[in-house]
């Protein structure tokens, strides 16, 4: 009996762990400073939830399509890169001038 009793409480602190990890996610989400996962989160009505949800989704995926296009466009930018080593045999000194 022992042992039944010992697995019970280990699946219940188990639970209780899941439980708690929600909780506690949820609570760090409703006190982020990112305001639109905590209004998402706080809101009550499931419809203005799921709406609000489809805008963040949809800005984000209007965020991600502009990087995306404006780095295939950066990486596509062609370069050339000349370099030419000049090494002359005789070079002309400058002028000295002497103060008083």
């Amino acid at each position: 009996m022992p042992s039944s009793s010992n697995e019970d409480k280990v699946v219940e602190t188990a639970n209780v762990k899941r439980i708690s990890l929600k909780k506690y996610i949820i609570k760090v989400f409703m006190d982020s400073t990112v305001s639109v996962v905590s209004s998402i989160l706080c809101t009550a009505d499931i419809r203005r939830k799921i709406f609000r949800t489809l805008v963040l989704l949809f800005c984000l995926t209007g965020f991600l399509y502009q990087c995306a296009t404006f780095l295939q466009y950066a990486f596509q930018y062609p370069t050339d890169l000349e370099i030419a080593i000049d090494k002359p045999t005789a070079i002309e000194a400058p002028a000295y001038t002497f103060c008083n």
